[in-house]
């Protein structure tokens, strides 16, 4: 069984030094394929050269929205993106709960940039929201049928689901979806069809039911598949398969 994190922070500096060892056990437990995207003007140059030492991390080059402050220049991300093995722009979005303290124009700038800039690059997109489902959507909308891409660790409602279904974009569930409590997800994940479902981690981002979210590597995914698996009364051998076939549609991957 070939599995991938669709979305894991290898370059975040908490696995600095212990890389090697997440991968091999990641690799032992069937993961044996990494979506990395950057989230800020340094993680970029990390990704990239992550990327190129691993030949099983593929790199998303983007600015995530909490960054969007800071002067970012997407000049930087295009040339990243040009000159690698690119699988995505990402991860970009919107992000616009409270604690968050990134006006909303500067946000939404960055973000409408770096979507045409993967529609000009053909691209898929790696999409954070946070209280910002309708936001996204109308903008997204704007470029029906234009771009493609996944909402990661997705947290919108049924409608929500629905509308970006309909855009064609596959939605990914992390380890926040087996939160006992986390009702919400599960109606989701229940009702998702298969073939727009993707799994990931968020490593070192999102904690799963048993493990805390700075010790949780891309192995865990494997709790997330089986919780989901559960939900929908199948097996997570099937929805390995199912997400595995997926990602290698969306990201254009080629692990045969």
């Amino acid at each position: 069984m070939r599995i991938v994190d669709t979305h894991c922070h290898l370059n975040d500096p908490l696995f600095a030094g212990k890389l090697e060892g997440v991968i091999e056990r990641s690799k032992e437990s069937g993961v044996t394929a990494f979506i990395v995207p950057s989230y800020d003007l340094d993680s970029l140059a990390r990704t990239e050269e992550l990327s190129r030492k691993y030949p099983e991390i593929y790199p998303a080059f983007g600015i995530h929205p909490w960054f969007a402050s800071e002067g970012a220049d997407i000049s930087l991300v295009e040339k990243y993106s040009r000159e690698n093995r690119t699988v995505a722009i990402g991860e970009i979005g919107l992000d616009f709960s409270e604690e968050i303290r990134v006006d909303r124009e500067s946000q939404i700038r960055l973000f409408v940039e770096q979507v045409e800039l993967a529609i000009n690059l053909n691209l898929p997109v790696l999409i954070h929201c946070r209280r910002a489902h309708n936001e996204i959507f109308e903008i997204l909308k704007r470029y029906e049928f234009r771009i493609k891409g996944v909402m990661h660790s997705f947290s919108g409602n049924q409608e929500m689901l629905t509308k970006f279904l309909s855009l064609g974009f596959y939605i990914s569930f992390s380890g926040a979806v087996t939160r006992t409590h986390a009702k919400k997800y599960h109606k989701n994940a229940k009702n998702i069809p298969e073939d727009r479902i993707l799994f990931e981690t968020d490593s070192p981002a999102i904690a799963t039911r048993s493990v805390k979210a700075e010790d949780v590597e891309p192995r865990h995914i494997l709790e997330v598949i089986e919780f989901v698996a559960a939900l929908r009364g199948t097996t997570s051998e099937r929805l390995a398969s199912c997400s595995t076939r997926n990602a290698m549609e969306l990201f254009r991957i080629n692990l045969l």
